[in-house]
């Protein structure tokens, strides 16, 4: 287990993010699905968005109800719900993905909650507020590199409050110990794991700065206008227009009705509250500037917008509509307040009608276009344990991986024969799954029941040369190349044991260089899926 987590070259694609413990997670939703599939269940929802779903509601529940008692708990279930409405928390929540941005939106919202319930209600010589602040933000620096901006931006906001409020020292000393700790992850104890674990030192390429992209304006004004989008995909794909005048409103709002008499005394003066929305959105947009300048996909590619990356902001967003509508909402006539409520029903309701517009234009997208149909094929084959349309590839690999884990899926299915050691990664060639093949491979032949079969199918060979086929050992049959290279159809009759059965293929020619722009040597070439049918 120790090997798989703390293996970033594996997990990462040769990067390192210190965010191992992420790694866990996804680990432990992958022996969920193990544990499902030998059951026979088939099921692509991960644990991992269940435990964030449900504790993002509990956060909003319990923690805005505590930290924020001026708003009614109906209007926190709206602005709730209008953050889970959102297709980016569909999307997200509904994928088999990693577990690193689902977990770290409803830590940062209970982060942030906490701090305002501690900030408004001190009680003083109690130190868990901040004890439980450093643990909040030690984890969500693990989680993630978005979880260390966070928590770094918010120890900032909170030393700056503790300067001009003087209170909530403990509070920004926590935060800023979280920091300190993921910051010591990053650079000391996660690569020493790595090293002690697996024997390699991780690569710190990924997270070096590239100070020439620093410089260019148009990373920052990609940034900003990521930050707007993002803001877009909660509220119901609003116009960046009507946003902006939204956004206007409320403020012009906020000001008139902040010169009235407060009803409880504030955390700190308005410029000091003024500073820290600031710093809030200028941490927002360098982090999402310096995101795109390490993968520029996140702002090219639409359906990277509209799934997993934006969540950790929606919290954030979320959390300052909660605190924005509790500071309004006394001061609110009765039909205001119906306002708020129509306004709040109405991004909602137009979310949830814009889910058919963002999917489309999600799985039109240059990611998911190319692997919307084959997932789908692939969740057809595991429907019923038998291969649906041209599966190739990963996808393929996935189908024979579950079958032959799971008994009861297995058992569903009809009689197959999958390919086993000696072959390369399954390709599309004139529209039929194919493969290249080693001199020497070996089939898995699983007839589910005991007695005589037929396998049938098609070889690509050489000039002169020869498969053998075994099974055991004995040489079944022999299937010979023509005068070109091209494909070659074989039937062979079988008497098959129960279980699973091994067929050796052997080639009587050597290897050759295939060619293309990573080394590959193959012998002969098969085109799946074989046919293996009772006699």
């Amino acid at each position: 287990m120790l090997q798989k987590v703390f293996d970033p070259h594996g997990n990462d694609f040769g990067t390192y993010q210190a965010r191992e413990l992420s790694y866990l997670v996804d680990l432990l939703d992958a022996r969920w699905f193990d544990a499902l599939l030998r059951g026979g269940v088939v099921s692509f929802l991960p644990p991992s968005a269940l435990a964030a779903s449900g504790l993002l509601v509990l956060v909003v529940r319990r923690g805005a109800r505590r930290a924020l008692p001026a708003l009614p708990g109906p209007v926190a279930d709206l602005v709730l719900l209008l953050l889970m409405s959102s297709f980016v928390f569909v999307s997200t929540m509904g994928l088999f993905y990693r577990a690193t941005k689902p977990l770290l939106a409803p830590l940062v919202l209970a982060a942030l909650l906490l701090v305002t319930r501690a900030l408004r209600d001190p009680s003083p010589g109690d130190r868990r507020p901040a004890l439980a602040l450093f643990l909040l933000g030690a984890v969500m620096c693990l989680l993630d590199r978005q979880g260390f901006v966070l928590t770094a931006t918010l120890a900032g906001g909170l030393l700056l409050l503790a300067w001009r409020g003087r209170r909530g020292w403990d509070l920004a000393a926590a935060a800023g110990a979280a920091a300190a700790a993921g910051a010591a992850y990053n650079l000391a104890i996660g690569p020493a794991l790595v090293h002690a674990v697996n024997g390699y030192w991780p690569s710190f390429r990924y997270q070096r700065v590239p100070w020439h992209k620093v410089s260019d304006p148009a990373y920052w004004r990609q940034a900003g206008e990521l930050l707007v989008s993002n803001v877009q995909t909660l509220a119901g794909g609003l116009p960046a227009g009507a946003l902006a005048a939204v956004a206007g409103l409320l403020a012009l709002w906020a000001i008139l009705v902040a010169r009235r008499r407060e009803t409880r005394p504030p955390v700190a003066g308005r410029g000091a509250a003024a500073a820290v929305v600031a710093l809030a959105v200028a941490s927002q947009v360098a982090m999402l500037a310096l995101m795109i300048m390490r993968y520029p996909q996140v702002y090219e590619w639409p359906d990277h917008r509209l799934w997993y990356y934006p969540l950790p902001s929606h919290a954030v967003f979320a959390f300052g509509l909660l605190l924005l509508l509790e500071r309004l909402w006394p001061r609110l006539e009765p039909p205001r307040r119906r306002a708020v409520v129509a306004v709040l029903g109405a991004l909602v309701a137009a979310n949830v009608l814009g889910w058919p517009r963002d999917r489309q234009a999600m799985i039109e997208g240059p990611w998911f276009r190319n692997t919307h149909g084959p997932s789908s094929l692939a969740r057809a084959s595991l429907a019923d344990g038998v291969p649906r349309g041209p599966l190739v590839g990963a996808y393929r690999e996935l189908f024979h991986f579950c079958r032959a884990r799971s008994p009861v899926l297995g058992e569903r299915g009809r009689p197959a024969a999958r390919e086993a050691e000696g072959f390369h990664r399954t390709v599309l060639r004139g529209g039929a799954p194919f493969a290249w093949v080693h001199a020497r491979a070996a089939v898995v032949v699983d007839p589910v029941r005991p007695g005589a079969h037929r396998l049938a199918g098609r070889l690509w060979l050489r000039p002169g040369e020869e498969v053998a086929l075994r099974l055991g050992g004995r040489e079944l049959s022999r299937v010979g190349g023509g005068d070109a290279e091209g494909p070659r159809p074989f039937a062979i009759d079988l008497r098959l044991p129960a279980g699973t059965s091994r067929l050796e293929l052997e080639s009587s020619l050597p290897e050759r260089d295939l060619g293309g722009r990573r080394p590959m040597s193959a012998a002969f070439g098969l085109f799946l899926p074989m046919s293996l049918r009772e006699e």
